[in-house]
C-alpha cells in the first residue's frame, strides 16, 4: 500500500497497526549518518512499543553523532547486521533508499511482508507491505504522530511528545526552514500540549552556541567562495579543525543559519572532512524555487529534499581536489536540476 499525500490513511495506518500490534520482536531502523528526525522517529516508535509490551530493538547503519545524546537515548542504537527473520515486523523511518538503509535487495524483496515504511522524502524508492509516505510534510515525525494519534492515541506520553518535537524543531530549523508551517505548529502545539518541553528542547538546539562556535562559523563565511554564474556558495571544514579548537561539529550548521539569511538565490554548499569515518559529507541548501537539489545530489549519491539535500562519498587522499571535483559536476548539472 503507498500513500502519498492523500486523504485514503486510515486504511494504511490500520493496516501497519495490526502488523505492529500482532508482532511481538520487532526492528526499529533509521538511516545512515542519522539526522535528528531520524533518530527521535525511531525512538518515540521504539517507546511507544515499548510502552506496550513489545520487544524492540533499534538500528542504524552508523551511530548518532554525540551532540544527540543530550536527553540520553541514543545508546540504544545497534550499527550490526541482523537477521530479517528473526523479527515479526521491521519498521524503516525516514528512510528514502537502499544505500542509506541497512538492507540490500534480496532482504528488502524477501521481508517485504514484514516491512512497514515510513517517511517524508520525494525521492523514496523502498519496497515494503506497507509504504506511508507524506512528502508535504517537513519530518518523518510529524507522520508518526499522525500514525499514532489516528490508532492509539493514549501512547503518546511526555517521552513520545519530546522525541517527536525534537524531529519537527529540527527539521524545520525551528520553523525556520521550508515547511508546511501549518502541519508543523498543529502538530507542535498537541506535542506541547502532552507536556513536551519546547522552552528545554530550544534552549538545548539552538541557545546552547559558545562564542568561539559562532565566531568559527563567521570564519566559514570568511572562507567562502563562489561561482557567480551558476550561483553558488561553498566553504569546507574540517573535524580534526574544530578538535583543535574544541568545538562541536554540529554547532557549524550555524553557518547554514547565517548564509541563508542573505536575501540572494545562492545554492549554498558546505564540505565536511570528517577524518576519523574516512569520509567527505556534503550538505546542499537553497531558497530557490526553481532549483530541486534532490535531484541535484543524485547525479552524485542519493537525495533528500528539493531545497536541502546531502551526499556522503569515501573520503580521498587529495580532498581538496576531491571538493573542486565534485564542485565541477554540480556545475556542470545545474540545469538538469531546473524547475521549469
Amino acid at each position: 500500500m503507498i500513500i502519498s499525500n492523500t486523504m485514503q490513511t486510515k486504511q494504511s495506518f490500520y493496516a501497519a497497526r495490526e502488523k505492529l500490534m500482532h508482532a511481538n520482536n520487532i526492528a526499529i531502523c533509521g538511516h545512515a549518518f542519522p539526522d535528528w528526525d531520524s533518530i527521535w522517529s525511531c525512538l518515540w516508535l521504539g517507546s511507544a512499543l515499548e510502552d506496550s509490551g513489545k520487544d524492540i530493538k533499534y538500528f542504524s547503519p552508523t551511530l548518532p553523532e554525540e551532540y544527540f545524546w543530550f536527553l540520553g537515548a541514543t545508546e540504544k542504537f545497534h550499527t550490526e547486521w541482523f537477521d530479517p527473520s528473526a523479527y515479526d515486523c521491521i519498521v524503516l523511518l525516514d528512510t528514502s533508499n537502499q544505500q542509506r538503509s541497512m538492507f540490500n535487495w534480496y532482504d528488502m524483496n524477501e521481508y517485504a511482508d514484514r516491512i512497514i515504511i515510513i517517511d517524508h522524502h520525494t525521492d523514496n524508492s523502498l519496497e515494503g507491505a506497507h509504504k506511508i509516505i507524506y512528502t508535504t510534510l517537513s519530518s518523518t515525525c510529524e507522520i508518526v504522530y499522525k500514525v499514532l494519534n489516528e490508532v492509539q492515541p493514549d501512547l503518546i506520553n511526555k517521552t513520545v511528545a519530546t522525541f517527536l518535537l525534537l524531529g519537527i524543531l529540527t527539521d524545520t530549523g525551528n520553523y525556520l526552514y521550508w515547511c508546511n508551517i501549518r502541519h508543523a505548529l498543529s502538530t507542535s502545539c498537541a506535542l506541547i500540549d502532552h507536556w513536551a518541553p519546547k522552552e528545554r528542547l530550544t534552549d538545548n538546539l539552538f541557545r546552547s552556541q559558545s562564542f568561539e562556535s559562532v565566531q568559527y562559523a563567521w570564519k566559514l563565511i570568511q572562507r567562502s567562495q563562489y561561482n557567480e554564474s551558476k550561483l553558488i556558495l561553498w566553504t569546507r571544514y574540517s573535524h580534526q579543525e574544530l578538535e583543535k579548537v574544541s568545538i562541536d561539529p554540529k554547532s557549524i550548521e550555524r553557518w547554514f543559519s547565517m548564509i541563508q539569511s542573505i536575501k540572494h538565490d545562492w545554492i549554498y554548499i558546505l564540505f565536511k572532512v570528517i577524518e576519523g569515518h574516512n569520509l567527505l559529507k556534503v550538505s546542499l541548501r537553497t531558497q530557490q524555487d526553481t532549483i530541486n537539489l534532490s535531484t541535484l545530489a543524485r547525479v552524485l549519491w542519493w537525495g533528500w529534499h528539493k531545497k536541502a539535500s546531502g551526499i556522503s562519498l569515501p573520503l580521498e587522499d587529495d580532498y581538496q581536489r576531491q571538493m573542486i571535483t565534485i564542485l565541477e559536476i554540480l556545475e556542470s548539472n545545474i540545469n538538469h536540476a531546473t524547475i521549469s
